[in-house]
């Protein structure tokens, strides 16, 4: 503010900054335009540049925001969709692990799983199913030589594990067709628990139902502390 009313208040020393244009220049000496008229005319210029700037800011950074159901609300699950077989075809992976876990164990697991599998020549991943959309589990069967293990682990009373509850309810509809699927049930928990093993036996069972082809007998924790592996 102080440089402009300097300037102005002496033209015939240094040049000023708005030299380009000199109408402005006459009016003020004239008295037509005072240094507030100057002021709020730049304010007024600024704010619309500020504002067409903000503008073009918000629609580079529009998203959409999908809709979430009272279920997903109460459970602390929301969908992401993404595909398990795009995954798995464009990764080059044949073998897929997915688990049921509440505290890690299983997630810890199906790591060590993956590992185990490439001395035997396999190519595997491990997956959270909370991620996928289960209905690409239909399309497993395209993947030639595929294998899909399940480490489940029982929580509550009986119940799956937050992460494992789309699942379990997509191989609980009678509607759901997984024949041509490969699998394997591997089952986690706590001997001394009313309900131990449930939801393994539960998703052997279940995908059984649905017409998936199991290649191994359920594995589990036996109550003397060792484990009936997956053979």
């Amino acid at each position: 503010h102080y440089y402009i009313t300097n300037n102005l208040s002496t033209m015939s020393e240094d040049p000023v900054l708005v030299s380009d244009l000199p109408d402005v220049e006459d009016a003020v000496e004239e008295g037509m335009f005072n240094t507030a008229d100057i002021v709020v005319f730049v304010l007024f210029v600024v704010g619309l540049v500020v504002f067409f700037f903000y503008k073009k800011y918000q629609e580079s950074t529009t998203v959409t925001i999908k809709p979430i159901s009272l279920q997903q609300l109460k459970t602390g699950i929301i969908e992401s969709g993404l595909d398990i077989v795009k995954r798995m075809t464009d990764s080059g992976k044949k073998m897929v692990v997915f688990y049921g876990s509440q505290t890690g164990t299983a997630e810890e697991f199906a790591t060590r799983l993956c590992k185990e599998a490439r001395y035997y020549g396999i190519s595997a991943m491990s997956a959270d199913p909370i991620e996928y959309d289960v209905e690409t589990l239909k399309e497993l069967k395209d993947i030639e030589d595929h294998v899909a293990v399940f480490l489940m682990a029982t929580y509550g009373e009986g119940e799956p594990t937050d992460n494992a509850v789309q699942f379990h309810d997509f191989i609980k509809n009678e509607e759901t067709d997984l024949h041509g699927l490969n699998y394997a049930v591997f089952g986690l928990g706590n001997t001394t628990y009313e309900y131990y093993n449930k939801m393994g036996k539960d998703t052997d069972e279940l995908l059984e139902k649905r017409g998936a082809t199991r290649l191994s007998e359920l594995g589990w924790e036996t109550t003397t502390g060792t484990l009936r592996m997956i053979t």
